[in-house]
């Protein structure tokens, strides 16, 4: 998604959603990515638990959870 009239610094969302009982890996957009959610924490700050920052073209997702990243 692009950015809307939050405010927020946002430029681009990406959503990552894996029901699946094993990883998922996820072809994303070229680029440096923000993790703000993961499989262990949640919020609107980088995560501190797991790995907070993505670079490139695919990302792992652990199984039964979700991911939020932005740029």
């Amino acid at each position: 998604l692009t950015r809307g009239k939050t405010g927020d610094v946002w430029n681009e969302i990406l959503v990552l959603l894996n029901p699946n009982p094993s990883p998922v890996t996820f072809t994303i957009p070229e680029g440096d990515w923000t993790v703000v959610v993961d499989d262990d924490e949640a919020g609107t700050e980088p995560v501190t638990t797991g790995m907070s920052k993505v670079s490139g073209t695919s990302v792992e997702v652990p199984r039964i959870s979700a991911m939020i990243l932005y740029r």
